[in-house]
């Protein structure tokens, strides 16, 4: 694992925190001519870390990247059970996931 790829990830999801409605906005409507190319960059960084916490759960079984994962696709049951709690639950996962990438970071880092 690459130490600069948790580094990516914590910025893509601060990224994500400050502008949240603005992306979630443009995927739900997906309106291409409103995307910018920091957004274009979040999405494809996006895409990389799901790639990467699947990988990383099946080759490395790093413990935050299962719980990563874990806390990942709770979001999806969540939507088909409570709406309300989906909305929170998508407002706390980005915070919790920065934590998991930083503390990925510290522990490639030998902190």
């Amino acid at each position: 694992m690459s130490i600069l790829l948790p580094l990516l990830f914590i910025i893509n999801e601060i990224y994500y925190v400050l502008n949240m409605s603005k992306l979630n906005e443009n995927f739900n409507n997906k309106d291409i001519d409103k995307i910018s190319l920091f957004d274009l960059i979040y999405y494809i960084l996006r895409f990389g870390s799901w790639m990467w916490i699947i990988v990383g759960t099946f080759y490395n079984r790093d413990l935050y990247i299962i719980l990563l994962f874990i806390f990942g696709f709770i979001k999806f049951p969540l939507y088909h059970i409570n709406r309300k709690s989906y909305n929170i639950y998508g407002i706390i996962l980005p915070i919790v996931s920065i934590f998991f990438y930083i503390a990925i970071f510290m522990f490639q880092l030998h902190l």
